[in-house]
């Protein structure tokens, strides 16, 4: 059976068609009204580098994107760039796009963390719009570097960094930045003089660290090819440096006078104990800086600062120090450095101490605990001799009266430039006490009694430059760093 179609039946079914197509066009056109695209037609730099800094490398196809609406609200994340479509469909309104790197860790080496925030940008009906990202580096990095004492003097050495509770192991041949992210940076380094010996600790804190910051820190102690994707993003690869330097000596605590002893004997440690020069003209410093040292004349020559820093010297359990530099013009006579050592007559009713060169080319240092004809003392000797005259040498002498051994010997060491020397005991008398209190002036050059006048004949003859006198035992290590050490405390 077969069945024609009336001619009214097609004409109603063009008309039909016709409207549904209307109706389409329509919709279309009112869609487009209320929303834009974003431009995806930009080539994304693969390759994240940074200066000084090595570590895998970085592709930035695998960076989150976050575009959020004007209001701060997220409105699609995509875990990928490389999952960015080419052209996103959006509704109209302002916007901007949140780039950053995955790295989650706070501390790490080959985890650089990259962030980026776009400008704000309109999303208009019927336009595309196109948005740019520049990612920076948002991690703050460190290297860690040893100085040369350091690494010819001590066998082995580590570091940490710590962060919050993350932390971050340098060994010794590490030379990667790492990379932090964080309020507050402690640093940790252990140096070790042999297998078995306990670690000189050198510690520092990086309060309040830079982001896009490169610090630079040396620790001192003594003993892609393109690909098309919707978000141009740029790696800005300049950081800015700093360098840093931790180390465990501390040369101005406990420093109670400091005579730099260039042209004048003011003590520049804020304690006053300023010198009156007697005789002493200025001359050249170890490195040939004019007016830089004190020149004696081995005759009459010293200066003076009176009866001074008792506190220090005297009493139970007082420890303190004395560093100088020195070039004696001879070796081979007797002469007293520094003393506090003789009454009003320069007899030994008043003596307290005195650091002296012998004619045996040794250096020798005195402390008197009764003072009289037969004054209890003690006399620690160097063993080694001073190789040469006329060469500069520095000179640590530290002295501990909390040691209360029998013969007195382990209160005093020596260093000359840098090196503890070997010792002997070469007075004893009576029993091991404290420093005696007397009213001789404290005096460079000679002993000088109570009245500031120069007592007997044993001056010294060359020069002397940095005199710092500390109210406690100096370590090690500090008497290696005052070797390498400035005109500053």
């Amino acid at each position: 059976m077969s069945y024609m179609l009336k001619p009214w039946s097609i004409l109603e079914i063009i008309a039909i068609l016709f409207l549904v197509s209307c109706r389409e066009n329509d919709e279309v056109l009112q869609a487009n009204k209320e929303e834009g695209t974003l431009s995806i037609s930009v080539v994304i730099d693969q390759e994240v580098g940074v200066t000084n800094a090595r570590y895998e490398t970085i592709y930035t196809d695998s960076f989150s994107v976050f575009l959020m609406q004007d209001s701060g609200d997220t409105l699609v994340i995509f875990d990928q760039l490389i999952e960015v479509p080419e052209k996103l469909i959006l509704p109209v309104g302002e916007y901007y796009v949140v780039v950053s790197s995955n790295a989650e860790e706070s501390a790490g080496f080959e985890s650089p963390f990259y962030w980026g925030k776009s400008s704000a940008f309109s999303v208009n009906p019927r336009q595309e719009t196109p948005v740019s990202v520049t990612c920076v580096l948002a991690n703050t990095m460190v290297t860690i570097n040893y100085s040369d004492h350091v690494k010819e003097y001590f066998s082995h050495y580590d570091s940490w960094i710590t962060i919050g509770d993350d932390s971050l192991y340098f060994n010794q041949n590490e030379t990667r930045a790492g990379f932090f992210r964080g309020n507050s940076l402690a640093l940790q380094s252990r140096l070790f003089t042999s297998s078995d010996s306990s670690p000189v600790i050198v510690q520092g804190i990086i309060e309040n660290p830079k982001v896009k910051h490169h610090y630079i820190i040396t620790i001192d102690g003594y003993d892609y090819n393109g690909v098309v994707n919707p978000i141009n993003v740029h790696v800005d690869e300049s950081v800015d440096e700093t360098n840093l330097t931790f180390s465990n000596v501390h040369l101005s605590e406990g420093l109670m006078a400091y005579y730099p002893l260039n042209g004048t004997a003011a003590d520049i440690s804020g304690n006053q104990f300023h010198g009156t020069i007697m005789g002493a003209y200025s001359g050249n410093d170890r490195e040939g800086n004019h007016d830089a040292a004190f020149h004696f004349d081995g005759i009459d020559d010293f200066i003076t600062m009176g009866d001074v820093l008792d506190s220090v010297f005297v009493g139970p359990d007082q420890a303190f120090s004395f560093s100088f530099w020195m070039k004696p013009d001879t070796t081979h006579v007797k002469q007293i450095i520094l003393a506090k050592s003789a009454d009003s007559n320069c007899d030994a009713d008043e003596r307290q101490f005195h650091l002296k060169l012998t004619d045996d080319h040794t250096l020798e240092f005195t402390t008197v605990f009764q003072p009289g004809y037969h004054h209890g003392h003690r006399v620690a000797t160097t063993l080694n001799t001073l190789s040469t005259n006329d060469t500069w040498s520095h000179i640590v002498l530290t002295y501990d009266g909390s040691i209360d051994d029998e013969d007195g010997l382990a209160r005093v060491k020596f260093f000359v430039n840098g090196s503890e020397e070997a010792l002997q005991l070469t007075s004893v008398q009576r029993e091991l006490e404290s420093v005696s209190d007397g009213t001789a002036h404290l005096a460079i050059g000679n002993q000088v009694n109570s009245l500031g006048q120069n007592c007997g004949s044993y001056n010294f003859r060359g020069s002397l430059d940095e005199v710092r006198i500390y109210n406690r035992v100096l370590s090690n290590y500090e008497a290696a760093a005052l070797v390498q050490q400035n005109t500053t405390p």
